[in-house]
């Protein structure tokens, strides 16, 4: 699994489009402040060990918010 991750001022928001996989959207448009913004991928070698995987991404994500002192995440 690939992360990017940016430590944001503002991140603004809107969504466009429904897509198969999305959940029922009930705000079209929104703001975050102070927060940590997670680009993720998943790898076809992911999928031998998906708990390992998440548990690994987890730790991960949870260090650097620990690291930045923020506890507010967007993940795309």
């Amino acid at each position: 699994m690939r992360i990017l991750s940016i430590h944001a001022d503002t991140l603004w928001y809107r969504v466009t489009r429904k897509t198969k996989m999305a959940e029922p959207i009930t705000v079209r448009e929104d703001e975050m402040k102070e927060c940590v913004v997670l680009f993720s991928c998943v790898e076809r070698l992911d999928e031998r060990n998906p708990p390992y995987v998440i548990g690994n991404a987890r730790d991960s994500i949870l260090k650097r918010l620990d690291q930045l002192n923020v506890n507010r995440v967007m993940i795309f």
